[in-house]
């Protein structure tokens, strides 16, 4: 699986500023992408989604497309297109149709909006999201020329083949998906009628509407992603909300997010092209959100919607950590996501997902979970927080002793609980590795295997753990736990130290079971003791010097 690096990018990058906001940092990604016609799953094309909604949507990509938003893509299905665009408007204007030419498109963090002028009237749409199931769509016909205008409006949409069946009922469309249900819902005082087949609708407004001089008519449309019939019941909305409250509720929050950001000392963010990093950081990250859904239990985040429809351990992890700094309640979360999976023997899984079976308990990933807790718990001072999560982290530490150290004697290996090399690989997140390719896997008990080395990196995370998990005793004025941990670390710090590390070439290494040399092949997880900060001065120059 591939390993979500966006932390790299946002730890070090933030600094005290409260000048910026979203509009400073327009168009960072790319968003006009066509979705295909077809039966499609989708994992090319850069889609935007927020609030931990299970779909998505891109900017038009050609003059063709225009009137409306690309998509939906669900990625409760693994990146279905839907439909190329559910919900494109229709404009005569006395008459004549309305050209969409010249655009002026942007994504704004947390926005997409399209902006174009025919005549003198613009046709301005943007699309946030309201919640975590629905999306709204803003549509805005501003009369601009000095005269009375007449405007024919509709709106109609075409379901890819064999995605669903849709169904009309007023301003309201219901598509019935294989497991789920999509709905998109016209709001306005105006008289609509709407005709559908089973693939396709049209939705009129009856009568041609007068806009004045500098009048303008606005039109909201929400769409919606329920994962089920249960999932529908439980996300009911109403149709008469505020919404243009929702519009500056959504910019108000991404400006906290950048401000929230920003506020973190740091010289880096003196630099435009940082400040852009981060952000460009933060909108990843949030686009792929992920609220409760189905059986998941607490919001997280994806390593990708392009290729998984599930929630990994070690990305989590590293997720959590970087929300930390702007978005700390749902940092909390990402955590709590994987821990409600833990089980009774402490592991936790290497991924989970909405429908529970698919879970994947043959490996977990490497153990940075107390980390990401010390990390939100820098940043917020929630002592509950660590209290919560203080006992589950010191059952996930001590499996790795209990399950993956082969020989008992302080350093433990990756493995897997079925015996396959493959899983045993995939849990140290460096899935196609050279060093395991040689490796041999033994069994330690029911359900338990190692390779057959212990690996520097593994152990690295397992020393930081102890020392955190110290601190976190510390909180707990749990006075006993606290100096144990602390002890450990030490014993485990002189271990990596003496055996993994070779002074001749200045590097750290895995080194097989009872052979206790260092096999001397160079890779990146002879990083991890300067990271950890196990690495005493002259080891650290060696491996800078590496670097």
């Amino acid at each position: 699986m591939k390993r979500c690096v966006f932390i790299i990018f946002l730890a070090p990058c933030l600094f005290v500023s409260a000048q910026y906001t979203r509009n400073a940092f327009v168009n960072l990604l790319d968003l006009r992408n066509s979705l295909p016609a077809g039966h499609v799953v989708q994992t090319s094309a850069m889609v935007f989604s927020d609030m931990g909604a299970w779909h998505g949507y891109a900017l038009p990509a050609s003059s063709a497309e225009s009137g409306g938003f690309n998509g939906p893509v669900l990625f409760n299905d693994l990146g279905l297109v839907l439909s190329p665009s559910l919900a494109r408007l229709s404009l005569r204007l006395d008459q004549r149709a309305f050209e969409y030419k010249d655009p002026r498109q942007g994504y704004y963090p947390g926005m997409l909006r399209q902006d174009y002028t025919d005549d003198g009237v613009q046709v301005s749409q943007s699309l946030i999201f309201s919640d975590a199931r629905s999306a709204i769509i803003r549509i805005k016909i501003i009369n601009h020329s000095t005269t009375v205008r007449h405007a024919d409006i509709s709106f109609a949409g075409t379901l890819n083949p064999h995605t669903g069946f849709l169904k009309a009922d007023g301003k309201k469309i219901a598509v019935q998906l294989t497991k789920g249900i999509f709905t998109s819902e016209i709001i306005t005082g105006l008289d609509v009628k709407t005709t559908a087949t089973d693939t396709s609708y049209t939705s009129a407004v009856t009568a041609p509407v007068t806009l004045a001089s500098g009048g303008t008519l606005t039109i909201y449309i929400r769409q919606s992603n329920f994962i089920d019939a249960v999932d529908l019941s439980n996300h009911r909305r109403r149709a008469d909300a505020n919404m243009e409250q929702v519009f500056e509720d959504n910019r108000q929050r991404w400006d906290g997010y950048i401000d929230n950001a920003f506020r973190h000392k740091t010289s880096w963010l003196n630099d435009p092209l940082y400040r852009r990093l981060a952000v460009k950081s933060i909108i990843t990250l949030m686009t792929n959100w992920r609220a409760a859904a189905g059986e998941i239990r607490h919001d997280g985040i994806f390593p990708t919607y392009n290729y998984f429809d599930g929630f990994w351990a070690w990305d989590s992890w590293k997720h959590a950590a970087a929300c930390a700094l702007f978005a700390p309640e749902l940092a909390k979360d990402n955590i709590r996501c994987m821990f409600d999976y833990q089980d009774k023997e402490g592991m936790i899984a290497d991924c989970v997902f909405i429908d529970t079976t698919r879970n994947n308990y043959r490996n977990t990933k490497p153990p940075l979970a107390a980390w990401a807790v010390w990390e939100i718990y820098r940043h917020t001072g929630d002592r509950d927080f660590v209290r919560e999560m203080y006992p589950k982290l010191l059952a996930y530490h001590a499996w790795w002793y209990t399950h993956r150290d082969h020989d008992h004697n302080g350093l433990c290996e990756y493995g897997s609980n079925n015996g396959e090399a493959k899983a045993a690989a995939w849990e140290s997140g460096m899935d196609n590795a050279v060093r395991f390719d040689s490796a041999v896997l033994l069994p330690n008990g029911p359900a338990a295997w190692s390779f057959d080395q212990e690996s520097v990196d593994l152990n690295s995370f397992l020393y930081l753990e102890k020392y955190l998990l110290a601190k976190m005793a510390a909180l707990q004025k749990d006075r006993v736990r606290e100096k144990e941990l602390l002890s450990a670390a030490h014993r485990l710090k002189l271990q990596i130290n003496e055996l993994m590390y070779d002074p001749v070439s200045g590097y750290y290494y895995d080194i097989r079971i009872g052979a206790k040399t260092c096999r001397l092949l160079k890779g990146p997880e002879g990083w991890e003791p300067l990271w950890t900060g196990l690495a005493p001065p002259a080891a650290a120059g060696g491996v800078m010097r590496t670097v």
